[in-house]
């Protein structure tokens, strides 16, 4: 029962994200045109790359072994403590580095220095990104479905109302405010959902430093920094590469038909990850849409990590 109302929730948290994400693409395609979308998506793929290197690329590791000590009181309180000192230390970090490079980064990847101002802005809310994306890993963690699943939808509503207002009001610059503060309002969001949580309480992040916990985590920042840097990088490089050799118009085009892609096949993996889910379930949802055979539970573990892999 809980496999599957975890699928249920998750696929349709998963549909209200993409289509916050249409609605999106459509508001930038008419108010900011094809070269302020091929813009956007260099700045999308800059955040990526930069919330993974500020959280220290180890939120896969805090679910994990968040699953594994449940609530063991004095383990779970090392383990949140060490991880929230990792994160925080790295954002604090990459703040700092934001906002000295303020000025270079915006001529590099919005051929302007003219949005320095949002990279400062960046490096100020980072740490809220980073606080965010920390807390939802622990929430995954403890298989807290329910409230995992409703921030996921406020966020994805958030991110369509403020980015839509602000990219109706201010244009591109109210496109790229939107990108590094909306998770600063999820995150407040965050705080008053899980005011009355028993095991994320400001008690269980104020344990020592501890470096064997560190070492674990640290073997998930390198499979986290792996994918982190050649997926955005590789997508930047690409994006410029269209930009410079034939236009940023061309660039925006193909950006936009990138996002219509992507989403579709977020909507294709989600659907499959459901029903084959539902098919570890006899007699629930299985045979109602599509025969698929039924699967074991290692069986079922080896696709479900497939996919994940494929949409990512």
């Amino acid at each position: 029962m809980t496999l599957f109302r975890t699928s249920i929730l998750s696929f349709i948290a998963t549909i209200i994200k993409i289509i916050a994400g249409l609605i999106i693409n459509k508001a930038v395609s008419i108010f900011v045109g094809p070269t302020g979308l091929a813009l956007i998506g260099q700045f999308h793929n800059f955040i990526q790359l930069t919330t993974t290197l500020a959280q220290g690329a180890i939120n896969t590791g805090v679910t994990k072994y968040t699953a594994e000590y449940g609530n063991n009181g004095p383990r779970i309180s090392i383990l949140f403590s060490t991880a929230a000192k990792i994160s925080f230390s790295t954002s604090i970090l990459i703040g700092i580095l934001l906002i000295i490079f303020s000025t270079y980064l915006s001529q590099y990847l919005l051929k302007t220095d003219k949005y320095y101002y949002v990279f400062m802005l960046f490096g100020l809310t980072v740490i809220l990104f980073v606080a965010n994306s920390l807390i939802i890993s622990i929430l995954n963690g403890l298989k807290e479905i329910n409230i995992w699943v409703k921030i996921n939808v406020i966020q994805s509503l958030c991110s369509l109302i403020l980015t839509t207002v602000l990219i109706i009001v201010l244009a591109l610059d109210g496109a790229l405010i939107a990108m590094v503060t909306n998770q600063s309002l999820v995150f407040l969001i965050l705080l008053w959902v899980i005011r009355k949580h028993h095991v994320i309480v400001f008690e269980n992040f104020k344990s020592r430093f501890d470096l064997i916990e560190a070492k674990k985590l640290g073997k998930f920042a390198l499979m986290g920094l792996t994918s982190a840097v050649t997926m955005p990088v590789s997508n930047i490089i690409l994006r410029n590469y269209v930009g410079e050799n034939l236009s940023w118009i061309e660039a925006g085009y193909w950006q936009g038909i990138v996002v219509v892609v992507i989403l579709r096949w977020g909507f294709t993996l989600s659907l499959c990850r459901t029903i084959i889910r539902c098919r570890m379930l006899p007699g629930r949802c299985g045979d109602c849409i599509f025969r698929v055979p039924q699967l074991r539970r290692g069986n079922w573990c080896a696709v479900d990590a497939g996919l994940s892999l494929t949409l990512q």
